[in-house]
């Protein structure tokens, strides 16, 4: 059965052409009347859908009935709603556009395009792009995610996503799905439930594959795990969500406050307490605050209590409770190029040959040679690295006291620990003997600062030989480009940052001063 491609009616004068056309290239053409159309079409089968935004038939747009009085106000909207239609369908949306038009100006109302193509163009480049956005060049659909726990088939996604042009992995809204949003883009690829799709992007983000930028947060039931949270005021007393604000009055001769609802005799006001009728406000009495009122039990209180009522197990639960859950937009690193490449996500174990036996991390001629490459990479990718020179508080006195070789043991306990806490990307090697150094891929000061603190806290459950000493390590560091594009430069400003953190107080991180 061939592949289907959705046209929408009265969007282009050209419909014709490419109705003719995508059939002549062995597809199936469906024209539908309007966006909800085009939805139905893509959840029914059909695999694309296609806009032709060059020349659109503005003389039959009524939009008379939509709430625009400016037909490009259609359009933007239209064309917003098919892009969400194929979203949640997990099917792609190909548009073509006119030389004054561009992909930014639709992005900007929230538009996401599987790929597009600018007038004039060849009739071929299209059914090119046409086969590109249907995955027809031979995609391979992963298996389910019971089987996604395997780093090849982690590796065919990414190299699926490269060769696709899929850099940006993005949320969009979805009632089904139990923390509200799906992840269409990858659905081309794997069928997966959303919380594993959630669990392998957050496996690649924690090896710097991906990096993922908070777009949403939503709260959570503590029972059912569903976002279907609904928030109400109820009265803290008896719980009843019948509650009603009431003004406060003050009586100044007997000193009685009541709402004012006690007080009210038709347009009278009496005082309950004295039975005294208040005529003027400011002499008689005062409105000091407003408070609420449960009307089934008359309880009087001056704030509500919030409940969390989950609409999908009718559990209540106090809003401190609930679970928060941050949703995530992800982006290809500049690693995903090199892993793919590599034909690995994680290295089995650092080559012997380019081993420090005495530290167990990396010589510094091998170090030299990756910082200068990485230089080039974050370069090319326009991504931060961080360069951290760590050294154990007064290792001299160590020597002094236990002899070089049972203080090197110390520095072996360094070396394991961070052995433990890198990732692939990240490249340790020992310096200067004495000190360790550190490559951390596509990490700011921030991120540098973070590894640092757990390497500090790893380091003081550490057990070492002798039970009698602990362990503080002072380090500097500096980040690219920021504190240098070179590497000597770059290299000179971490030294320098580590040098203050030594000679200030020791157990100290420094960064570069600006």
């Amino acid at each position: 059965m061939p592949q289907t491609i959705a046209l929408l009616e009265g969007f282009s004068k050209n419909l014709e052409f490419l109705k003719d056309l995508v059939e002549k290239s062995g597809f199936a053409a469906r024209v539908c009347a309007d966006a909800a159309e085009i939805e139905k079409a893509l959840k029914k089968g059909a695999d694309l859908a296609l806009l032709d935004l060059t020349n659109p038939d503005l003389t039959r747009l009524d939009v008379t009935s939509t709430g625009f009085t400016d037909p490009r106000q259609h359009i933007e909207s239209t064309v917003k709603k098919v892009s969400d239609a194929a979203q949640r369908a997990g099917k792609g949306l190909l548009v073509i556009f006119g030389k004054d038009e561009s992909e930014a100006h639709y992005a900007a109302v929230g538009a996401v395009f599987t790929d597009f193509i600018t007038q004039p163009y060849y009739p071929e480049e299209l059914v090119k792009r046409i086969k590109k956005a249907l995955g027809a060049t031979a995609k391979k659909n992963l298996p389910e995610a019971a089987k996604m726990n395997s780093d090849r088939l982690k590796l065919q996604l990414l190299r699926n996503l490269l060769d696709d042009g899929v850099y940006r992995i993005a949320p969009i809204f979805d009632t089904e799905s139990p923390f509200a949003y799906t992840y269409p883009a990858l659905t081309k690829y794997v069928d997966m439930p959303p919380d594993k799709t959630v669990d392998l992007l957050d496996d690649l983000a924690s090896r710097a594959i991906l990096e993922r930028k908070v777009l949403d947060k939503v709260h959570l039931c503590p029972s059912c795990m569903r976002y279907n949270i609904n928030f109400r005021e109820v009265c803290p007393s008896c719980g009843q969500p019948d509650i009603d604000v009431q003004e406060m009055i003050h009586h100044f001769a007997c000193g009685h406050v009541g709402p004012i609802m006690q007080f009210q005799h038709g347009l009278r006001l009496i005082c309950p307490k004295c039975h005294a009728e208040l005529r003027h406000i400011g002499l008689d009495y005062e409105k000091p605050a407003e408070t609420f009122l449960c009307r089934p039990n008359s309880h009087i209180f001056a704030d509500p209590e919030v409940e969390a009522t989950c609409i999908a197990c009718g559990g209540k639960f106090k809003p401190k409770d609930l679970i928060d859950r941050n949703i995530y937009a992800y982006e290809l690193t500049g690693r995903a190029e090199d892993v793919v490449q590599l034909g690995q996500l994680e290295p089995t174990q650092i080559d012997p040959l380019l081993l420090d036996k005495q530290v167990g991390l990396y010589h510094y001629t091998y170090f030299e040679r990756e910082l200068a490459t990485e230089i080039k990479r974050s370069t090319r990718h326009k991504h931060p690295f961080g360069l951290i020179i760590i050294g154990i508080d007064f290792y001299e006195d160590y020597i002094k006291k236990f002899g070089r070789a049972d203080a090197l043991q110390f520095m072996g306990t360094l070396g394991q620990v961070i052995r433990e806490m890198m990732r692939m990307s990240d490249i340790p090697a020992r310096y200067k003997a004495e000190n360790i150094i550190m490559l951390l891929s596509e990490t700011p000061a921030a991120g540098c600062a973070a590894f640092l603190k757990r390497l500090r806290e790893r380091l003081a459950q550490a057990k070492f030989a002798r039970t009698d000493v602990t362990m503080s390590i002072s380090a500097g560091m500096g980040v690219f480009p920021e504190h240098g594009e070179a590497p000597e430069t770059l290299l000179a400003a971490t030294e320098a940052a580590f040098e203050r953190a030594r000679n200030t107080s020791r157990d100290l991180i420094a960064e570069k001063k600006k």
